[in-house]
């Protein structure tokens, strides 16, 4: 129905404080890794943060900013310690300013969460015995907690000075102040052990004090630690702690959850289900007057209208999502919903690249954090040519896409009756939550329709077809094939692919034996729900660590659920043999027979570029794209296209 989300109460104006916010739709703050190495803005900052008010947010906070230099956590994160920052802080509040949305900056200080290789000092935290993360810790003097108090105050003022509509306190996540309010942390015996809300007093109160009764303070809180009786409860919060900030003059609560050792809690990955913990909002909401923001891997403006109309939260804040599309608010205002490009929660771009200290990104949506850069390409003059792609999926899909966009004349072909590749199959894992990676592929669907691109399924290429075509460009995205060792007995009767698994071409016994622990980790963990006795041999020390599993929340929680599966996982293995009904393995100098019913070969894939050699005469410029080029992740997919289509 027209209007139906353009008059939702989505887009109802909302106070927080003396601050008004034209709608209920939050930018989530994310550290992206580019600003400079001591946490100055960059132009490319700018344009993200810009890109986002343009989108139709109605409150943009500024990703997680450091206090003081030992708060800092990531090579190229965001500062607020210093009046040496305040131009380029500026230049964001006036890029999102400029298209009528607000502003906050979140204030942090890492605590046992900074790393000695970033800061170059040791971390500092609660208490000695505080548990260490990457280093152990030491704990804070009184003397230096007053001086920390007096860092987050100060830095309340720049965030002032710099023209924020507010500041928001981050309180959540394991990051210092958590820490001080966690009993899992806090150690202390002293005044801020015997009182673990004394560090946030302190901090609000000198906040307060510093930019005045006028200026809004927000904060965010993990709600619930998820370590049991050991951590923050969802109960206590509500008895104590969201109580307790409100009546400190905190004007809006951000609600979210876990903490480092929980930390697919903080950023839930792609298995859980979407607003898995926006509960923890909507309980937070019963006991405080304040707006509550809720969070929570949203992706769907349906369950936006839903989730705001219902009254479950005041306002919604969307984090990857305001990654994967930034328009999202305007197609909602447009009553688009349908054309939101919705994130698949990967994490290959934006939690898994800033963890190791890489420059962020999303893995679905190129032009994000490259906005300068993609306009300048997408403008540029072209002369049109005959653009011939190979293959449907999404590198090939992505390609299609962006050249039409440039003006070219593009055709796809499939050999297959469907579009995206490998993805719908994936994505359909028994017993495992990973429907969600089909977004992108109805997101490309969609847009490569309203182009009008031209796409020729079931249709095999070869030189003969394209020599009567004569396309000036030709691409490749002709994806990937398993990779089969070669073992003696590994084309046994009993022996079956992953990607057999997954169309359900082979009959799977009760006893399995997965080979290959990382590309292989999903699928065990999928047959052991079916009630199969699953063991996994791996040659490596690790498992789970496949190019499309590197986020550690994903990881952790992919370890839980083989653990909780009764999995038998044993690395170090290296395989000698494959009989009917058995394996033979070398393992830690002792060699061993494991019978099975079933082996599953899960040991990666490989490119399928044969075309690459007979094709490379039939086009003026040829290019390889996604697994043709590389096999790695949907992220290098979609990339790798993205450059080739934007430089044609």
């Amino acid at each position: 129905m027209k209007g139906e989300f353009s008059k939702s109460k989505v887009f109802e104006p909302i106070a927080i404080g003396t601050m008004e916010v034209k709608n209920r739709i939050v930018a989530g703050p994310m550290v992206m890794n580019h600003a400079t190495e001591d946490g100055h803005v960059t132009p490319r900052m700018v344009d993200y943060y810009a890109a986002k008010a343009k989108g139709g947010f109605g409150l943009v906070h500024v990703e997680a900013s450091y206090v003081r230099p030992d708060g800092n956590m990531f090579s190229r994160m965001l500062g607020v310690y210093t009046d040496r920052q305040l131009s380029g802080l500026n230049e964001i509040v006036e890029a999102i300013h400029a298209y009528g949305a607000k502003c906050t900056i979140q204030l942090v200080h890492g605590g046992r969460v900074s790393g000695p290789q970033i800061t170059g000092t040791q971390p500092v935290a609660p208490s000695d015995d505080t548990p260490p993360l990457a280093a152990k810790p030491r704990g804070l003097s009184m003397a230096e907690i007053e001086e920390l108090v007096e860092c987050y105050a100060q830095a309340a003022v720049r965030a002032k000075a710099a023209g924020f509509d507010g500041a928001m306190i981050h309180g959540a996540h394991g990051f210092l102040i958590s820490q001080f309010v966690s009993p899992y942390c806090n150690r202390r015996t002293d005044k801020y052990g015997k009182d673990r809300y004394l560090f946030v007093k302190q901090i609000v109160g000198a906040c307060r004090e510093a930019v005045g009764d006028d200026y809004p303070l927000l904060i965010r809180i993990s709600a619930d630690e998820f370590l049991g009786e050991e951590g923050l409860t969802l109960e206590e919060t509500t008895k104590v702690y969201a109580p307790l900030v409100e009546r400190l003059g905190i004007d809006c609560l951000d609600v979210s959850g876990g903490i480092q050792e929980r930390v697919y809690y903080n950023i839930q990955p792609l298995y859980t289900p979407r607003a898995n913990i926006l509960y923890l909002a909507e309980e937070v909401k019963k006991v405080v007057g304040i707006p509550v923001i809720g969070v929570g891997r949203i992706n769907d403006p349906r369950l936006v209208k839903q989730v705001i109309e219902t009254g479950r939260v005041d306002m919604i804040s969307l984090a990857r999502q305001s990654l994967a599309d930034p328009d999202l608010p305007r197609k909602m205002l447009e009553d688009r919903p349908e054309d939101v490009r919705q994130c698949i929660a990967c994490d290959l771009g934006c939690s898994y690249r800033h963890i190791v200290q890489w420059m962020a990104d999303c893995a679905i949506n190129y032009e994000v954090t490259r906005e300068g850069e993609y306009r300048c390409a997408i403008r540029r003059p072209v002369h049109a040519k005959k653009v011939a792609i190979v293959g449907g999926g999404v590198a090939g899909m992505e390609a299609a896409r962006l050249a039409t966009l440039r003006g070219h004349e593009v055709t796809l072909y499939e050999k297959s009756d469907q579009l995206g590749g490998l993805i719908p199959l994936v994505a359909d894992m028994p017993k495992l939550y990973m429907h969600e990676l089909t977004n992108i592929v109805s997101h490309l669907r969609r847009q490569m329709d309203q182009l009008g691109v031209k796409v020729e399924l079931n249709t095999e290429v070869n030189e003969d077809l394209l020599a009567k075509e004569r396309p000036d460009v030709l691409i490749l995205a002709t994806g990937s094939k398993e990779y089969v060792p070669d073992i003696p007995g590994i084309d046994g009767p009993n022996v079956v692919t992953l990607l057999q698994y997954l169309r359900e071409e082979e009959q799977i016994g009760d006893e399995v034996v997965v080979l290959g622990g990382h590309e292989g980790a999903e699928a065990a963990v999928s047959l052991a729900r079916q009630g199969k006795d699953v063991t996994i041999l791996e040659e490596s020390d690790h498992i789970a660590d496949a190019s499309f599993l590197k986020y550690v929340g994903r990881q952790l929680l992919l370890q839980q659920y083989l653990d909780e599966e009764g999995v038998q996982i044993l690395t170090g293995v290296k395989v000698e043999r494959i009989g009917k009904n058995s394996v033979t393995y070398t393992h830690a100098g002792k060699k061993t027979e494991l019978a099975f019913d079933t082996l599953l070969l899960a040991l990666g894939r490989v490119s399928d570029y044969h075309l690459a050699a007979d094709l490379s005469d039939v086009a003026p410029e040829v290019y390889r794209v996604g697994d043709c080029l590389e096999p790695h992740s949907i992220r290098h997919s979609i990339h790798s296209a993205a450059r080739v289509a934007l430089d044609i």
